[in-house]
């Protein structure tokens, strides 16, 4: 999942709505785990807050972004995922 914040949004509140808008999950139980900073040549720096969740209310309505599905954590690295990811978990 990935979003962006709207003007005056703090990270939580971002986190927030972008769950509530693509999954239709109202998070009830969520941590902070870092920032992740991007640089390139490009573009200006982007940075991307992560947060890990185990605690939620609402049905998963479908999405824009993918197919949402619950993988269990032992599969997650036998996915298709970029190799940059994989730190993440």
């Amino acid at each position: 999942m990935g979003g962006h914040f709207e003007p005056g949004e703090s990270p939580e509140e971002c986190l927030l709505r972008e769950v509530k808008e693509e999954t239709g999950l109202t998070l009830t139980s969520y941590r902070f785990r870092g920032i992740v900073t991007f640089i390139a040549d490009q573009w200006q720096p982007e940075y991307m807050c992560l947060y890990t969740a185990d605690g939620y209310e609402g049905e998963m309505i479908p999405c824009q972004e993918g197919q949402l599905e619950w993988v269990e954590k032992d599969a997650v690295l036998g996915l298709n995922l970029w190799e940059g990811d994989k730190i993440f978990f």
